[in-house]
């Protein structure tokens, strides 16, 4: 899990460097703001799909009455 860290953090440093790099001049400031709102927006959204992951994955039965009782993960303690 560590070295999927270090090479996504790498690569993402690399290729945030290097974009603005690799256009024309006059296109290097708005490729970066692009570049940041779409990591901003990945980041964002795997947050979001993760937490129902979470969710929907510690959905469970109740002994009573048949009804799903939903516990969030976070919540509880390691």
């Amino acid at each position: 899990m560590a070295n999927l860290g270090l090479t996504n953090g790498y690569l993402t440093s690399v290729l945030m460097i290097m974009a603005p790099k690799s256009v024309q001049i006059q296109h290097a400031e708005t490729s970066g703001i692009v570049m940041v709102l779409f990591l901003v927006v990945g980041l964002a959204s795997g947050s979001v799909i993760a937490w129902f992951w979470v969710i929907g994955s510690s959905a469970k039965i109740s002994p009573t009455g048949g009804r799903y009782e939903f516990v969030l993960m976070m919540c509880l303690p390691l």
